[in-house]
């Protein structure tokens, strides 16, 4: 992998090549889209860009992905992208995701490598538009030796914790000018590679189940994560880390969600 977006691509559909060992999902099929201008530092967590990432530009990258089949839609780097505190920008940010449940896709969203207690802007949007909290999964990145532990460089859950699942932040990939014959490695991190790895384990359990909504699909990554932190969801780690063997068996329990306003009058079923 030469590139970050290479690596991400590589761990969560990538083929298995020497000692590395695959992406999670490699029979998925990848649909690419070029957001960012070239030119971009190779350390990505000192990365900011002048100018923020318009929401225009996040929805017309949103709807070409939607529109050409992908159901799955991986934002690794999200850090610089967007202000970490919207504002009065946040609802035309929410907006160009609203998109979610037409098409039936599922936003997995890196935390951010800012060792922050609070996520950043992009990740926060379900607390604008409550849809997306249904189709959204944000990832942190774990560490230490049990992948147990946060990271020193993740952002926490925080309030999307809800929508928040761990996977390893810490991986190797092959490296530039790596070949089948001639495999380099080299080793990342960050909250990009955590998210690939949902990503892929998304796709899996997807192709498992296919007749499953991918609301249906985000609850089953969520209700199988292996509990870290405080006992339950908790703003740390929300619902925990990342274990695929539960999630191919399907969901493990009911998830409650956020409290909702539910306005009073009759309601009739048939």
């Amino acid at each position: 992998a030469s590139t970050r977006g290479d690596a991400v691509a590589a761990l969560a559909a990538g083929r298995a090549v020497g000692q590395f060992a695959g992406g999670i999902a490699p029979d998925a099929s990848i649909v690419s889209v070029k957001m960012l201008p070239d030119g971009i530092p190779s350390d990505e967590r000192n990365y900011r860009p002048f100018t923020f990432t318009s929401a225009a530009v996040f929805d017309s990258t949103n709807r070409t992905l939607a529109e050409a089949g992908a159901k799955i839609i991986n934002y690794g780097f999200t850090d610089g992208l967007v202000p970490n505190t919207l504002g009065a920008e946040e609802i035309p940010y929410a907006n160009a995701f609203r998109l979610a449940p037409v098409y039936d896709v599922l936003f997995v969203i890196g935390a951010g490598n800012l060792d922050q207690p609070r996520t950043n802007g992009l990740v926060g949007l379900p607390n604008v538009n409550m849809e997306l909290s249904n189709h959204w999964l944000v990832a942190i990145a774990l560490d230490g030796p049990a992948t147990d532990r946060l990271a020193a460089y993740s952002n926490r859950c925080d309030a999307p914790y809800y929508t928040c699942i761990g996977a390893p932040g810490t991986v190797q990939v092959l490296a530039q000018g790596a070949t089948a014959d001639h495999p380099v490695y080299e080793t990342r991190s960050g909250t990009s590679y955590a998210a690939a790895q949902v990503s892929g384990a998304a796709a899996v359990v997807s192709g498992l189940f296919p007749t499953l909504s991918m609301e249906a699909v985000q609850r089953i990554l969520l209700s199988t994560a292996d509990d870290l932190g405080e006992s339950g969801r908790d703003p740390t780690y929300g619902y925990g880390r990342l274990n695929l063997a539960k999630a191919i068996r399907g969901p493990a329990s009911l998830l409650d969600r956020p409290p909702m306003d539910v306005p009073t009058g009759t309601s009739t079923i048939t």
